[in-house]
């Protein structure tokens, strides 16, 4: 019998409930499991043991040397990558086939990654790497991803090296880009803990602003303008927002309430649950193919986004009749439109079978029988 393993290393884990790396790498552990896989992890040493899985290892340089700036800290950052990389995967190393996946780095890491290699035994190793933007490689960065993927293709192979993107415009673009076969992957982190629940309230439309849209520009002039528009509505809205945003109630228009910053994971499924509308007014310079796991989340529990035109979001509610969500935020009377929306019949029906869609293949499970056939292996069940 053919033993497989799964080594994830998570460079940018920066703790439980910060970000998409512990989520994402927690489903894909459990997709491993699902599969019957070995599974092992690397993550920065600065996290705490006990928050995290028993088979993540911490190995990997602290995340806060990702926030100092300056050419000694990114040496010192280089070095211990490439030395614990290769101390890592070498002891890892443990069957017929080992692959190595990262959902998450930059060109350091991957030319980290490419010296840990060049220093190991590479019968047994493979390659997968998930790309999440395009934006990420234009320019210098792009020609940097470039030729660090070729030089893992020199030292693996090209058969055992995989890329991977969650998005179908994503697969397209990658797959000119690197001339090569890109595989898609659906987003496999919907799963809602049965331990919250929270009911919709009707008395008001709970408006919610997830994640740390604060620090994007394009989110922070939308959300300030919206804030500070009047609304006369039969039902008033109240926006739920980080405290880093400092946005207060204004007579006359909307409700500000102002939340942590960094929600637990309880926290963060009671907002996504108990929300009638979710904003997402992402950047469309930066969301034209890539995904947002937030957004697949809400519709998956039911929710209601509403996004930026001519996103990744954006093309998938136009496959479901939904074009009334892509809003252009500096079109007047917006905040009567998300009143409308968030009664709408229609919207609702149709947010209902966009739902079952989206969970029958944004699921662990999916995601599971998605990596055995990248690894050409016969499907189970």
């Amino acid at each position: 019998m053919l033993n497989f393993k799964l080594i994830s290393l998570i460079p940018f884990l920066k703790g439980v409930g910060k970000g998409h790396d512990f989520v994402y790498n927690r489903s894909v552990m459990r997709a491993a499991a699902i599969n019957g896989w070995g599974y092992a992890a690397a993550i920065p040493v600065s996290i705490a043991a006990d928050k995290v899985p028993e088979e993540w290892e911490k190995v990997l340089p602290s995340h806060i040397l990702l926030y100092k700036k300056g050419l000694i800290f990114r040496l010192i950052r280089l070095i211990h990558n490439c030395i614990a990389l290769r101390r890592f995967i070498h002891k890892k190393i443990s069957s017929d086939r080992n692959v190595i996946f990262i959902e998450s780095f930059d060109p350091s890491f991957l030319f980290a990654l490419v010296v840990a290699l060049s220093l190991l035994h590479k019968k047994h190793l493979e390659v997968w790497l998930l790309y999440r933007s395009e934006k990420s490689c234009k320019g210098f960065k792009g020609v940097l991803y470039k030729r660090l993927t070729l030089l893992i293709h020199f030292l693996v192979g090209r058969k055992r090296l995989k890329i991977l993107a969650d998005s179908k415009p994503l697969v397209a673009w990658f797959s000119s880009f690197f001339r090569q076969k890109v595989y898609l992957v659906p987003i496999p982190h919907t799963n809602l803990s049965s331990r919250v629940s929270a009911a919709r309230k009707r008395d008001q439309i709970i408006c919610w602003v997830p994640g740390r849209q604060n620090q994007k520009a394009y989110n922070r002039l939308v959300i300030s303008h919206l804030s500070k528009q009047r609304h006369s509505g039969r039902i008033p809205l109240l926006f739920v927002i980080g405290e880093r945003w400092k946005l207060q109630s204004i007579e006359g228009g909307v409700n500000v309430r102002l939340i942590p910053n960094v929600l637990s994971a309880d926290e963060y499924q009671y907002w996504i649950q108990a929300s009638n509308i979710v904003l997402l007014p992402y950047d469309p310079a930066l969301y034209t193919r890539s995904t947002s796991g937030v957004f697949v989340e809400c519709i998956c529990a039911g929710g209601i986004p509403i996004v930026t035109r001519g996103t990744w979001m954006a093309s998938e509610l136009s496959r479901f009749g939904l074009e009334e969500l892509s809003v252009d935020w500096t079109s007047p009377g917006l905040l009567a439109k998300i009143e409308t929306i968030a009664g709408s019949l229609p919207i609702s029906k149709k947010l209902t079978i966009m739902r079952r869609t989206y969970l029958a293949f944004h699921n662990e499970d999916n995601f599971s029988r998605y990596l055995r056939g990248i690894a050409n292996l016969p499907k189970t069940g």
